[in-house]
């Protein structure tokens, strides 16, 4: 007699069983990994955003002699610090400078001496408040569902010309 090669039904049908109970588990692990990664990357996006932000302002506020918010008003959405700059290495001296912040949508623009950058992209919230010669500055960022807020104050001029 001939020998057959080939599966029997019990075989086929086990294998499927088998095959049944680890297609959820594998399908799921892969969806759970792309579903982390993309997480983690809007995460890591919106901390950008509000690093990159929240550095311009603390830069253009930190040397700012005057600044347009009124102490002890209500926040407000936009901002302009204004400085000369003293240094020895200035082209001509003391040169003046400014920048004002505006939120137009999602995107932060930094209007710097005339010159306008995006200065954040996925911004939600932005406000500026003063009390005293400090600056409170909450900047909201938000991509994907995912949603982060910094609030944090900017100190005024160490030489005190700080308006």
């Amino acid at each position: 007699m001939k020998s057959q090669r080939g599966f029997t039904i019990i075989e086929l049908l086990v294998a499927a069983a088998i095959a049944g109970l680890i297609m959820p588990v594998t399908v799921s692990m892969i969806f759970q990994l792309t579903t982390g990664t993309s997480r983690i990357q809007a995460d890591l996006i919106v901390q950008r955003d509000l690093s990159t932000l929240s550095g311009f302002i603390s830069r253009d506020i930190s040397q700012a002699q005057t600044i347009d918010l009124v102490d002890g008003a209500d926040p407000v959405s936009q901002m302009r610090a204004d400085w000369i700059d003293e240094t020895g290495w200035a082209s001509a001296g003391a040169e003046s400078h400014f920048a004002e912040y505006t939120l137009s949508g999602t995107t932060v623009l930094r209007n710097l001496d005339g010159i306008t950058l995006v200065a954040g992209k996925y911004i939600d919230e932005i406000q500026f408040s003063r009390s005293g010669k400090f600056i409170s500055v909450v900047l909201t960022s938000s991509l994907s569902g995912h949603s982060e807020t910094l609030t944090y104050y900017v100190t005024p001029r160490p030489d005190g010309a700080f308006q």
